[in-house]
């Protein structure tokens, strides 16, 4: 019930995530073009993901996700509500922690290898390394540079498949 109830809040954000995409597709059809804004677009939330890792509410979620079982032991809850709440709170800090990380992704392209193993690689640095709760800070300096590199010259990036 708690594992059901942390899968349900991340597809809550994926659905929310997609319905936000849709509307803004068709409020203006020509925003995701690539041609048009694409690389302004993709740099801009490489960068806004650098950004969400330098503050602090990045850094509180960071903490609980790190330590799931302090977490599971710390706010027990019996029962079958109380599973489903800790699963619910504990899948919303795993959000908290990721979204900017999954913001890239639908950037640079949700179906792109490369760029699923470069985001698992900072999530797993982040969570996993003991020098983790430091990392996000390197990953913020590396995303923010690597956003305006992306919207300045998106042709040089190694890696980056830009649409037909």
């Amino acid at each position: 019930v708690f594992v059901a109830s942390y899968l349900i809040v991340w597809a809550g954000f994926g659905i929310a995530a997609f319905v936000i995409y849709r509307a803004l597709r068709s409020a203006d059809g020509s925003l995701f073009s690539w041609h048009q804004h694409g690389a302004l677009l993709a740099g801009g939330a490489v960068a806004a993901a650098g950004l969400y890792e330098l503050t602090p509410l990045k850094r509180a979620c960071l903490r609980h996700c790190r330590s799931p079982l302090h977490y599971v032991l710390g706010d027990w809850r019996p029962g079958l509500r109380g599973a489903i709440l800790m699963g619910a709170q504990h899948g919303s800090y795993c959000v908290g922690c990721c979204w900017g990380l999954m913001l890239i992704l639908f950037a640079l392209g949700v179906m792109s290898i490369t760029w699923m193993l470069v985001v698992t690689g900072v999530i797993f640095m982040q969570k996993v390394l003991p020098w983790g709760p430091a990392a996000h800070r390197i990953s913020a300096l590396a995303l923010l540079g690597f956003g305006l590199w992306i919207a300045i010259d998106p042709t040089s990036v190694p890696g980056l498949t830009l649409p037909m």
